[in-house]
């Protein structure tokens, strides 16, 4: 712990970290500390950058990196370091995230952790330099290549302790429970059951769930007894979690693939004012933003269309839409840039005006305001006279406003 760093590595870290600081990025002290003295150079051997359309890895050289690496790894960006085709499948986190989460999980010396998905083993070493001697950092990932290259790159760095297990993330780690704190570093559409028992009363998740497409909302939640209560606190973008629990999640759907939403589509009944058309103004997109994520749990049939990059677009924007979609009934509203864009049947157009007023009946709440209650399904709970549930295979989640 605390490596010796070469001069030029050392004044491009303190950079990245002063960066953060000023950026409010880092708060708390003990996170600053951690950051400073656990290089992330030491838990990458290659990455790879984006150059217009192509894609360049670069190699590092532990003995002498060079400038151009070293100004790349010091940068608060995500640095991607296994793909699957043209899919990324691993990578280091962007340091902003990866203090945000820490600073979420409130770790003390002592605590015992665990942690679903390794990646390049960074993220566990800053926690266990957080915990001390006396606390225990697991980590979990599914993929062998990416935990063999994490127990190597925390045996570099000095954090053998840290246990690397190759796993699916979703059953945690019964061996070592019970933990003080659990975190996902991979978005999953479903909160484990078995993090909810792993974890110690009072002890906090942190957990990227997927309640809407295209976000990765972070949560944090602490065990009550046999549920989990707490608020959405950041919206980060990660890689999904893969195994059981990544899997499924809301409805996205890429017409360029063929779809049995295209007959749908190709019956458009009109365009019409979004509800809030003429009373916010300039401030639509917050409206907008907020209206989404409570699409995304008041009604299962939300959804995520991207029209297709050539051909029949079907009155999509380019950046495709948000809304509802009726499979049995044939009909769908979605959210275009100005309008509600209304196909099939008026059916889903007057369900999005009823959402509209229960949630202008909860005085529009951001998605920080609600309260959230996760039970696993065989504790399932009745809807509350003020708020909405929405179920997933393995868990029950009660939003309120």
């Amino acid at each position: 712990m605390g490596a010796s760093l070469p001069e030029e590595e050392k004044c491009l870290l303190n950079r990245l970290v002063d960066c953060l600081l000023l950026l409010k990025e880092v708060r708390a002290p003990a996170v600053e500390e951690a950051l400073r003295a656990v290089p992330r150079r030491l838990f990458l051997d290659h990455f790879f950058v984006e150059e217009g359309e192509t894609r360049r890895e670069l190699h590092v050289n532990h003995r002498r990196p060079s400038r151009e690496v070293l100004e790349h790894i010091y940068r608060d960006v995500v640095l991607v370091t296994h793909y699957e085709g043209d899919r990324a499948t691993s990578s280091c986190s962007q340091p902003a995230v990866v203090a945000g989460m820490l600073e979420a999980l409130e770790l003390k010396p002592g605590m015992r952790v665990l942690e679903i998905g390794a990646g390049t083993g960074w993220n566990a070493a800053l926690m266990a330099y957080l915990v001390g001697e006396e606390g225990e950092v697991v980590t979990v990932d599914i993929q062998k290549e990416v935990a063999r290259a994490a127990r190597r790159h925390l045996r570099r760095a000095g954090f053998e302790r840290v246990r690397v297990i190759t796993g699916d993330g979703g059953q945690g780690y019964a061996r070592r429970a019970p933990y003080d704190r659990i975190i996902t570093t991979a978005s999953c559409s479903d909160v484990s059951p078995h993090w909810i028992e792993q974890l110690k009363e009072g002890g906090i998740l942190v957990v990227l769930l997927r309640v809407f497409p295209r976000s990765d909302p972070a949560f944090k939640f602490r065990k009550q007894k046999d549920k989990l209560v707490g608020q959405l606190i950041n919206w980060y973008g990660f890689m999904r979690l893969q195994g059981t629990y990544g899997e499924g999640g809301p409805v996205e759907i890429l017409l360029e693939e063929p779809s049995e939403l295209v007959p749908v589509l190709s019956c458009p009944l009109d365009s019409r004012p979004v509800p809030w058309r003429e009373m916010v103004g300039s401030r639509e997109g917050l409206v907008r933003f907020s209206f989404v994520f409570f699409l995304g749990f008041a009604d299962p049939r939300a959804v995520f269309v991207a029209p297709p990059l050539e051909g029949e677009t079907y009155g999509l924007p380019p950046g495709g839409a948000y809304g509802l979609w009726d499979r049995e009934g044939e009909s769908a509203c979605l959210l275009g840039l100005e309008e509600l864009l209304v196909y099939g049947s008026e059916a889903m157009a007057e369900r999005f005006g009823e959402l509209f007023q229960e949630w202008m009946a909860a005085r529009a709440p951001l998605p920080s305001e609600y309260r959230i209650e996760v039970y696993p399904r065989s504790q399932a709970r009745r809807r509350p006279r003020r708020g909405w549930v929405t179920c997933r295979p393995f868990c029950q989640y009660i939003f309120r406003p």
